[in-house]
């Protein structure tokens, strides 16, 4: 099984251009790895994507955050839940987009 590690603080970033080359690697050597240190949200979420269109199994990658494993479904959804501070900043600030455009559409909307 590859063990995901992901480590905010980690200093091998990503660009975002090259996230899809770095999974597809991921990918092609996950039996070669135990484990693979990701300090990109972005990674993660593509991996999920990938596990979503069946280019690898849910049961063949765990995610690790804080010394807690994170096991997904076939769907790349956690099947508890995300420890706090797992992708904490992007699902942030996705969140605050949907309350601001939804207080804007309110403030906009013709009487």
């Amino acid at each position: 099984m590859l063990t995901i590690t992901y480590d905010p603080d980690f200093k091998g970033c990503v660009p975002d251009g090259r996230v899809e080359e770095v999974v597809d690697n991921i990918i092609a050597y996950k039996d070669q790895r135990s484990e693979v240190i990701v300090s990109n949200q972005t990674v993660i979420e593509e991996l999920r994507l990938r596990i979503c269109k069946d280019e690898i199994s849910h049961e063949d990658i765990v995610f690790m955050f804080d010394d807690e494993e994170i096991h997904v479904n076939e769907y790349g959804a956690g099947l508890s839940g995300y420890p706090k501070g797992f992708l904490s900043a992007h699902l942030n600030r996705v969140t605050e987009i949907l309350r601001c455009a939804s207080d804007k559409r309110k403030i906009n909307k013709p009487a």
